[in-house]
């Protein structure tokens, strides 16, 4: 070969480089991140639309795919080479909502995003927002509406050392200008490091259970979702309780809780003195992810069950637990089931994936009718 086709060869070489390397702005190069310094004021969360150099890591498709009852009408409707996951659904101003989060892994080593994505007619989804925020893995979104408007909140944890400092942030839809507004550091009245998993409304109040491994789950109340208080705290749990899940039907309250190594709690309570619950042992050990609504006389549960993303109904009459179907795919990886009721017709939406293999969100409908919702 000669010099001149060598300097060819090099030259498109090197330029293919560069070119590769430019569209990983956004995407840090697999190494230690630096340490964060608490000394220095925590970074601001950035939002934005999503530049190209991202977009380029996320396929939006519309797949179908069937259960293994053929029960359940699925489709994967995001896919990636990298993490997507802690997926959650909501439907406001006749548009669905898709959040979920971007990273490198399930646990971050160097970035955790948060990505809400848009369908108006559940066959077209694209990205609408991205939420950054430098050194700091952010994870768990999740969708509510207070006073009429659609909010998303996320826990924030330092990258390096992991968790080292915990924070949650909120934020909300603009509808008038058609836009997300800036993330605000929820104040919680308090130094520890809990772990705000979910927010819900209820009578113009939002409520939330927190949890730090290894201490007992802890009830807070706010009254405009930035300025929060503990209320309570569940010494009477036992086991490692983790991921709460908080729903309301009138002055009853319900929580679905996870244990690690041991099987989940429904606990049950009045909303006038949420001091006192009752609880009832459910047959899942280390539930992943527990979500639920309330549907009828019954609740619809979702959860990661041995493995695989699956859909559940308890009879609050009969004390019954029976199950609707499995959700397509199965992994370790997998579940933390986004819901949302309308009518007679649930919908869910979920992740499933393997590291190395790629990741994916599906989008499934289950019509309640004629399913054994006993």
């Amino acid at each position: 070969m000669n010099r001149k086709k060598s300097r060819i060869i090099l030259t498109l070489f090197a330029l293919c480089a560069l070119l590769f390397e430019s569209c990983l702005v956004d995407i840090p190069t697999p190494a230690n991140s630096p340490v964060n310094n608490q000394k220095i004021i925590i970074p601001p969360v950035f939002n934005s639309a999503l530049n190209d150099s991202i977009n380029s890591f996320i396929s939006y498709s519309n797949t179908i795919l069937k259960s293994a009852d053929n029960s359940i009408e699925t489709r994967e409707i995001i896919n990636s080479k990298h993490h997507l996951a802690f997926t959650d659904l909501i439907k406001y101003n006749g548009a669905w909502y898709v959040a979920f989060r971007f990273s490198d892994g399930h646990v971050a080593t160097n970035f955790g995003h948060i990505i809400i994505a848009k369908s108006e007619n559940l066959e077209r989804w694209e990205s609408e927002q991205i939420y950054t925020q430098n050194n700091y893995d952010l994870r768990d979104p999740k969708l509510f509406i207070k006073d009429s408007v659609l909010c998303i909140h996320f826990h924030s944890a330092t990258i390096n050392p992991y968790a080292e400092s915990r924070n949650d942030y909120i934020a909300k839809y603009d509808l008038e200008n058609n836009r997300w507004g800036k993330a605000i550091k929820i104040n919680k009245n308090t130094n520890e490091k809990s772990w705000f998993w979910r927010l819900t409304e209820h009578n113009n109040k939002v409520y939330t259970i927190a949890y730090r491994g290894g201490e007992p789950l802890k009830l807070f109340i706010s009254n405009n979702g930035t300025d929060f208080n503990e209320q309570f705290r569940f010494e009477n749990i036992q086991g490692r309780a983790s991921e709460t899940t908080l729903r309301f039907d009138n002055d009853t309250v319900y929580a679905l809780i996870r244990r690690e190594g041991e099987g989940a709690l429904l606990g049950k309570s009045s909303v006038s003195d949420m001091t006192q619950w009752t609880f009832i042992d459910f047959p899942w050990v280390s539930m992943g992810g527990p979500n639920f609504l309330i549907y009828k006389d019954k609740l619809l549960i979702t959860g990661r069950i041995n493995g695989q993303p699956k859909l559940y109904s308890y009879s609050l009459n009969s004390n019954t637990l029976t199950q609707i179907g499995s959700l397509p795919g199965g992994f370790n990886e997998t579940g933390y089931c986004g819901m949302f009721l309308e009518e007679d017709i649930l919908y869910l939406a979920y992740y499933t994936g393997i590291k190395d293999r790629g990741f994916s969100i599906k989008f499934s409908r289950v019509n309640l009718k004629g399913l054994p919702v006993k």
